[in-house]
């Protein structure tokens, strides 16, 4: 009786194993080497999965999920509720602008040299890059010659003019309108944070016009 029982018990549990091992083949997807991709029923969802045995036994799966057609992007209104900290560490300064203002062309060496002798005048190039510019006089008054001169990249540049009245770029066209001033003014954090909340804000009334404006 005892042998009968355990008999049943064994054969019970090899029946409840082969059940699993059945469901588990007959639902586990398969991955072996069919690389063609399955639509998705009633849908433009794609998913595709593969798998490829290395030469060290190692087994590389591939599972890719896309959608096919035309993709349609529709603009949903959202409330947007920006919150700026004002406390007092954004008084702090975050960067340091520069604004480069070009000189116009009616300036006079007189001018000029005062304005080298402030360390205040640069020559801007096409790429924006800025070197400042010396300016020296010799001579009396009523007969100055003025030598300005300037480097970039380890090459020295020069003009010259005469008199102090004399509009600098009438004797030296090919500077005109090169020559500025520059003045470099210290953004706050708050503030650096109004002009990104600004620029954010335009983004989003641009882009709430559409496609018609």
């Amino acid at each position: 009786m005892i042998k009968i029982f355990r008999s049943v018990i064994f054969k019970s549990a090899v029946l409840f194993v082969l059940s699993i091992l059945a469901v588990f083949t007959l639902t586990a997807p398969a991955l072996a080497d069919d690389p063609t991709p399955v639509p998705t029923p009633s849908s433009n969802l794609v998913t595709d999965k593969n798998s490829v045995t290395n030469p060290d036994g190692s087994v590389t799966i591939t599972l890719e999920a896309y959608t096919t057609g035309v993709v349609v992007t529709k603009h949903v209104p959202t409330d947007i509720i920006l919150v700026l900290d004002q406390s007092g560490s954004m008084n702090e300064t975050f960067a340091q602008i520069n604004t480069i203002t070009p000189l116009n062309r009616t300036v006079n060496n007189s001018y000029l040299y005062s304005l080298s002798n402030l360390s205040n005048l640069y020559y801007v190039d096409d790429e924006n890059n800025t070197y400042k510019v010396t300016v020296s006089r010799t001579g009396e008054p009523g007969n100055r010659r003025f030598n300005y001169s300037y480097t970039s990249g380890g090459q020295l540049h020069t003009a010259a003019s005469n008199g102090s009245s004399t509009q600098f770029y009438n004797d030296n066209p090919s500077w005109y309108p090169h020559l500025c001033t520059i003045q470099t003014t210290n953004q706050t954090r708050l503030e650096a944070l109004k002009d990104a909340t600004q620029s954010f804000l335009d983004a989003v009334y641009e882009d709430s016009k559409g496609e018609d404006g």
